[in-house]
């Protein structure tokens, strides 16, 4: 039978067809008219390899190329058997190379382009298990690395990001002709031919997308799971959870797919999936991202935002979308004061953490110290953190209104004639109907005539957001401090599929991520890789939040230098 690259099975099949496809091309080039041929002849030797590397581990068949009658982009699969676990040795590297290294050698001609993409193909195909890829974009990634091969034999100028494979989770378009699924079946099969302003920026850098990346529904969802791909799995540990909707590209970081990539963040989603894989998830200040060609959650809430395997890799992507100079790490913290907000952590922790949390917090501690800043202990967060909270939608959730409606037809609107469905109403229609009614709340149409009550409660949210948003800057600018720092969540990543996963996930990996999000402010995960979680084995994480960008990113270079040291 015959499947869609983007809809195969959870063994592999899945990343792994695009693979197949480039693998089943002439072994000697002859089919390609750019140069260097030889520099594919090598790739292809290397995509055949590892194709055949993985189907023996699996225990199954190479997948063989559709015959020309068959529908064009499809592969021929046998039946799938289940998948053997693995251990986390396959699926983490040992070590990580940064987008600065990666971009070294390519620049330098110490290592060929079209060999550094060919090895992050073939690494998505050794990890497939883990679900993080729905579609690979090999055809236009070994072009546009064949393309930078010949731009540096020639001499000619390069990009900033030029050669450097990303992961684009798929909610956001681009490049022109993948899929912006956002895992809804409405937009199962939409293709833009456009790209989002952020991915533009990465493109005009020279950024190879290699592929987009799983992502629950709607960018709605406590897990990773995808109702169209199945679930995205941590690489450090198959049996718990990879995080929230940027899980994708969490998961394939971790697993040393690449380096660098995309997410999106409305309650965590940058963030939560970063701690749980053990790499950096940066959600920037809202506004400093451009937000056009993203399908929506909350216009209020939303923003796009770079992931990374160091905090380096995060602050280059960072730098490119801004159109700022990348952050360096300062000097020294002489003079710089952090704060953990002791309060907030012991309200929304009444019976304490985990031993694992608490040493994290201890190291980030010390290794500020170290860098020469001061740590101290600093209440009043909590309070900040419940300014709105007459506005809060339930006593415990602490977010406020929102039109979701109106910012999915805005975008729906934007996508103009081509795009597969009109309304919001079309999107919910679509839906199975167990899930359906999970959304239907969030996205449902308000009762026509209430216009003018929806415009009150929008400028009630607004005022009492814009009072939030005043009294934490203002916690910052009397106490005096950069940054504060805390755990990203308190006990061990939630173990998958268990009765009552969700509720679990949201009272642990969400604890510190859900709140003030309204607020343009930036914060970031950062992994405590020397303190472990004892069960899981998952690095630790914590979270620092703070006033500006730039400050905050230089403050995470020095902490992760320090951490290192």
């Amino acid at each position: 039978h015959t499947i869609p690259y983007h809809t195969m099975g959870a063994t592999g099949s899945v990343m792994a067809g695009t693979l197949v496809d480039e693998a089943a091309k002439p072994a000697d080039g002859s089919d390609v008219a750019e140069d260097p041929i030889a520099e594919v002849v090598r790739l292809r030797a290397l995509i055949k390899e590892a194709h055949k590397s993985a189907a023996d581990a699996e225990g199954e068949a190479p997948a063989t190329v559709a015959t020309s009658e068959e529908e064009p982009g499809t592969v021929a699969v046998p039946p799938v058997p289940p998948a053997q676990p693995a251990q986390p040795a396959q699926l983490v590297p040992d070590a990580y190379v940064s987008a600065s290294e990666i971009l070294r050698c390519v620049h330098s001609k110490e290592k060929a382009c079209v060999d550094v993409v060919g090895e992050a193909l073939a690494r998505i195909a050794a990890t497939s298990e883990i679900n993080a890829c729905i579609e690979v974009l090999a055809d236009s990634a070994l072009a546009k690395a064949a393309e930078v091969d010949a731009k540096i034999a020639a001499g000619e100028a390069l990009g900033q990001l030029e050669g450097l494979p990303i992961l684009i989770k798929c909610n956001i378009d681009g490049p022109p002709g993948s899929l912006t699924s956002a895992s809804t079946h409405a937009l199962a099969e939409w293709r833009p031919q456009t790209n989002a302003p952020c991915v533009a920026k990465l493109l005009e850098a020279g950024a190879i997308p290699i592929a987009k990346t799983n992502m629950p529904q709607l960018a709605v969802g406590v897990n990773a799971m995808s109702p169209l791909y199945g679930r995205t799995l941590n690489p450090h540990n198959l049996t718990v959870n990879a995080g929230a909707s940027s899980s994708g590209t969490a998961a394939a970081i971790a697993a040393g797919i690449a380096s660098c990539g995309l997410g999106s963040d409305t309650g965590g989603s940058l963030r939560i999936p970063a701690s749980c894989c053990g790499i950096v998830g940066v959600r920037p200040s809202r506004g400093r991202w451009p937000s056009g060609g993203v399908v929506p959650c909350s216009s209020l809430r939303d923003t796009v935002g770079p992931m990374g395997s160091c905090v380096a890799d995060a602050a280059l992507l960072d730098s490119v979308v801004s159109g700022e100079e990348v952050v360096t790490k300062p000097d020294s913290l002489s003079g710089v004061k952090i704060a953990i907000p002791q309060d907030w952590i012991s309200a929304m922790c009444p019976n304490g953490q985990s031993q694992a949390a608490t040493k994290a917090l201890e190291a980030a501690k010390v290794a500020f110290e170290a860098a020469g800043a001061e740590v101290l202990v600093v209440d009043g967060m909590n309070t900040v953190r419940q300014t709105a909270k007459d506005q809060w939608v339930m006593p415990v959730l602490p977010a406020v209104y929102e039109d979701c409606h109106a910012d999915l037809t805005a975008y729906l609107e934007g996508c103009g004639e081509g795009r597969p469905v009109a309304t919001v109403e079309d999107v919910l229609a679509a839906m199975p109907d167990e899930q359906r009614v999970k959304y239907v709340g969030l996205y449902g149409l308000k009762e026509e005539g209430d216009a003018e009550k929806i415009k009150v409660k929008i400028e009630k949210r607004d005022e009492a957001v814009a009072n939030m948003e005043a009294a934490y800057r203002e916690w910052f600018a009397s106490n005096g401090v950069s940054a504060m720092i805390l755990p990203a969540f308190a006990n061990e990543p939630t173990t998958i599929d268990i009765e009552g996963e969700a509720g679990k996930n949201f009272m642990n990996e969400f604890l510190f991520s859900f709140h003030m999000n309204e607020c343009r402010v930036p914060s970031m995960a950062i992994p405590i890789k020397s303190v472990k979680f004892p069960e899981s084995g998952v690095p630790t994480s914590i979270l620092m939040y703070g006033v500006e960008d730039r400050p905050l990113y230089g403050l995470a270079l020095a902490l992760e230098a320090s951490l290192t040291a």
